[in-house]
């Protein structure tokens, strides 16, 4: 996902730079010479796609849920650690 990411935002600027026939590899290959708006739209597009599967509900799962109790059993264990070696 990453690399195709990647390479379709490098067509997009190389055509955004004069070099129309780079939208010749890109998935634009059907629309018959896209305006510079057009192509500024399509990159904020692909721009915004998620490369790594995590949502925003994952994330917050993450930070209010299951980093709380971590921290805590963190601290358990350091405890238990200094505690052992007095």
């Amino acid at each position: 996902m990453r690399f195709e990411k990647a390479q379709e935002l490098n067509f997009i600027n190389a055509a955004l730079s004069g070099n129309t026939r780079a939208l010749e590899s890109s998935l634009l290959i059907g629309e018959d010479h896209p305006s510079k708006m057009d192509l500024l739209m399509y990159r904020d597009r692909i721009t915004a796609i998620k490369e790594w599967p995590f949502t925003d509900r994952i994330r917050a799962l993450v930070l209010f849920v299951i980093l709380p109790p971590m921290t805590w059993v963190i601290a358990a264990l350091i405890e238990i650690v200094i505690e052992g070696a007095i």
